[in-house]
């Protein structure tokens, strides 16, 4: 196979084994997943596609001491030997690859975020004028904008989160202590959307209901 088999293709494998039954009712799921994967993908079973997608999923993997296995892509620590993990990894795993598919790229990871912010820091306490204080404090916002973005993924709910203009809006009890100078500024930009993320945080929960 020329191209990555994910996790999405053994999703749609399933399904499409499942929408097979009709048409072999002779056939076992088990069968018509091997039939499917014989069909879509050009392998000799289901089996073998899995083994692609182990392949796959390795490339992502950094090893770590006592059996734990770290995915980049993901940023989830898992022990592979383990079913619980593995299925809980596969599970955010497939919700980062549908993301990315989707979005075009995953938002920054943690170091890069952290550094991030001790920049949007220092440019906000250093700031001599409103515009240079915004800027700083625009930073900010988007390193905690894609740590609930993150989160939003990892829980499957990132379809329905804001966009970045949204959640500045709806974050500002939370930052409007940085707008000492900016505050005009910022809340002509982006408006104010009290009551969707309570003061202090900074992650964007998915509304029961």
């Amino acid at each position: 196979m020329q191209n990555p088999i994910t996790l999405r293709d053994i999703e749609n494998l399933k399904k499409l084994a499942k929408q097979a039954k009709a048409l072999h009712p002779g056939l076992s799921h088990a069968q018509r997943l091997n039939l499917m994967a014989q069909h879509h993908l050009q392998a000799r079973s289901y089996h073998e596609v899995r083994k692609w997608v182990a392949r796959s999923l390795e490339q992502h993997y950094e090893r770590k001491d006592g059996g734990v296995v770290y995915c980049k892509l993901c940023r989830f620590s898992f022990v592979p030997g383990i079913a619980e993990d593995s299925t809980t990894h596969e599970k955010r795993h497939l919700n980062f690859e549908d993301a990315l598919f989707s979005l075009g790229a995953l938002p920054a990871a943690h170091a890069t975020r952290e550094q991030r912010k001790r920049e949007a820091h220092n440019l906000i306490h250093s700031a001599p004028s409103a515009g240079e204080e915004l800027a700083g404090v625009e930073q900010l916002v988007n390193a905690w904008y894609d740590r609930s973005l993150e989160s939003a993924i990892g829980n499957g709910d990132w379809k329905k989160h804001p966009s970045l203009a949204e959640y500045a809006a709806m974050i500002v009890p939370t930052v409007e202590a940085w707008l000492r100078q900016s505050r005009v500024l910022y809340l002509s930009k982006y408006g104010c959307n009290r009551g969707v993320i309570p003061e202090g945080q900074t992650t964007w929960v998915q509304p029961e209901g």
